[in-house]
């Protein structure tokens, strides 16, 4: 893999958990609604890295 792949990964793996922690701390607060919003960005961003790994995988 070269430099800039590796780099949409790590950027990819940095907002993922962002988002998560974004997620947990939407729950503890009781904010239903944030909840399923960051849910439905997490997916989307899974679902991004998982292309670019899977584009790239030999």
């Amino acid at each position: 893999m070269n430099g800039t792949l590796q780099a949409k990964i790590k950027d990819l793996n940095r907002k993922i958990r962002v988002s998560k922690f974004k997620r947990d701390a939407y729950s503890l607060l009781g904010h239903s609604e944030k909840v399923r919003e960051k849910e439905k960005v997490i997916q989307e961003l899974e679902s991004k890295l998982m292309k670019i790994k899977l584009d790239n995988a030999i």
